[in-house]
C-alpha cells in the first residue's frame, strides 16, 4: 500500500531541481495534514477532495490559493497513476474565481472597522495595518516566546528568506496585546479567519470581498500613495521580486508607468 506520505517523499525527490519545488511540497503537505501522512492514496476520492477543498475555505484560504493546492494534488495523482500507485485519477473541481470588489480599504472604512472591533480583532488588524504581515507571520510572531522589541524577526515567511522589520508603539502593543489576550495557548489560523469573519458580518461587509489579505493589500497601496519608493516597499513586505509587489498596488498609476520612472 502506497500512503499520501509517500507520495510527497517522491514528489519532493522528483522536483528538489526546480525553483517551484517548495510551493509544491508546501501545497502537497497541506493535504497531507489533512487527511494524514499515512492515508491510503487509493482512498483518496473526490468526495475526500471535496471535504479537503471545505476545510480549506473554513481556514479562509482564497479560491486561488485553493486552485494552486488542488492543481499540485492533481499533478501528484497523476503521477501515481503513472507509478502504478493508484488505479484512477479521482475528479479534482477547481474553485470559481469571482472578481473582486474592491482589494483595497479606504481610512474611513479602516477607522469604522476598528470603532467597532472587538479587543482581539483591533489587535491584530493594528498589527496587520502597522507591519504589513501575512497570517502565518502574525501567528509565528503571537507564538514567539519573549517579550516584543522593535525589530521584529520572522522566520516562517512565505518566501522562506527571514524577515527583518521595524515596528512602531502602536504595532509592539498590539502584539503584547494579542499574546495577553492568547495566554498560554497557540494561536490558530482558525482563530484569526474567524474573528475576521464574525467581524466582516458586524460591519455589513460580507458581500464586499473582503478577506484578511486585504489588509496587506491596503498597506502596500498606503506606502505607494505616501510615495515609497517600490523597492523599499518591496523590501519592508517581504517579497521576493518587485513584480509581485506591482500586483498589490491599487493606484490610479498603472504599473507600466511605474516601471518606466524606475
Amino acid at each position: 500500500m502506497k500512503t499520501l506520505g509517500n507520495l510527497v517523499d517522491h514528489m519532493e525527490k522528483l522536483n528538489e531541481h526546480r525553483s517551484s519545488a517548495k510551493d509544491l511540497h508546501s501545497r502537497l503537505s497541506s493535504l497531507s495534514h489533512f487527511l494524514a501522512p499515512s492515508y491510503n492514496l487509493k482512498s483518496i476520492s473526490r468526495e475526500i477532495l471535496r471535504q479537503y477543498v471545505v476545510s480549506l475555505r473554513s481556514y479562509g484560504n482564497s479560491p486561488a490559493t485553493i486552485n494552486a493546492k488542488l492543481c499540485a494534488v492533481k499533478a501528484a495523482l497523476k503521477e501515481s497513476l503513472q507509478m502504478g500507485w493508484i488505479d484512477k485519477v479521482p475528479e479534482v473541481k477547481l474553485e470559481k474565481i469571482r472578481e473582486k470588489v474592491k482589494a483595497v480599504l479606504s481610512d474611513d472604512e479602516v477607522d469604522q472597522m476598528l470603532r467597532v472591533a472587538s479587543e482581539f480583532q483591533h489587535a491584530f488588524v493594528v498589527f496587520y495595518l502597522k507591519s504589513g504581515c501575512r497570517a502565518n507571520e502574525l501567528i509565528e510572531a503571537v507564538n514567539t516566546n519573549g517579550t516584543p522589541t522593535s525589530k521584529l524577526q520572522l522566520m516562517q515567511t512565505k518566501n522562506g528568506h527571514v524577515r527583518t522589520i521595524n515596528i512602531d508603539q502602536d504595532c509592539m502593543t498590539a502584539l503584547v496585546k494579542l499574546k495577553t489576550l492568547n495566554n498560554i495557548k497557540s494561536l490558530t489560523y482558525k482563530e484569526i479567519y474567524g474573528a475576521w469573519k464574525v467581524l466582516m458580518v458586524r460591519m455589513g461587509w460580507e458581500d464586499k470581498g473582503y478577506t484578511l489579505h486585504t489588509l496587506r493589500h491596503t498597506v502596500i497601496t498606503k506606502l505607494a500613495r505616501a510615495g515609497i519608493p517600490v523597492h523599499d516597499i518591496q523590501r519592508f513586505i517581504g517579497h521576493k521580486s518587485i513584480e509581485t509587489t506591482l500586483k498589490y498596488i491599487h493606484t490610479e498609476v498603472n504599473h507600466t508607468t511605474i516601471m518606466s520612472i524606475l
